[in-house]
């Protein structure tokens, strides 16, 4: 996208605003891919899909943006990551991941060596997120 101007006339013919068209910044645009994606995800797998975007820059000045697309768990993964949250909230975040994870998934996000290990702990924490969600749902109900 490039920038321009975007003018809006009233009834009368009068000019109302000017809106500047920015560019987007890269984050931006990965962040519509994966929105794409996610969407597309969902109609394959006919499930809900979650995209959890992260910016990786000062670990991978290469190649700075990370996506996991998690489809929604079963009942049953749900209820055991809910039951582990209280024990360890690492270890629910790990059931979710490891459960749900798709595989047009970032592939560092899994891999072993050590230093994807901040990508992969910081999934992990994204997912607990999504634990902690269906936590508070158990709770109110």
């Amino acid at each position: 996208m490039c920038s321009s101007d975007l003018i809006a006339f009233d009834y009368w013919g009068r000019k109302r605003f000017v809106m500047e068209e920015k560019e987007l910044t890269p984050f931006e645009v990965f962040q519509e891919n994966a929105e794409a994606k996610r969407a597309e995800l969902e109609a394959i797998h006919k499930v809900k899909v979650t995209a959890f975007i992260v910016n990786v820059s000062g670990d991978f000045p290469e190649n700075p943006f990370s996506v996991a697309y998690l489809k929604d768990p079963q009942r049953i993964v749900k209820m055991k990551a809910v039951d582990a949250l209280d024990q360890s909230g690492t270890m629910a975040g790990d059931m979710i991941l490891n459960s749900c994870l798709l595989p047009e998934s970032d592939p560092r996000i899994l891999n072993d060596d050590p230093k994807y290990d901040t990508l992969y702990m910081t999934m992990i924490g994204k997912a607990r997120e999504l634990v902690t969600y269906y936590s508070i749902v158990v709770k109110k109900n």
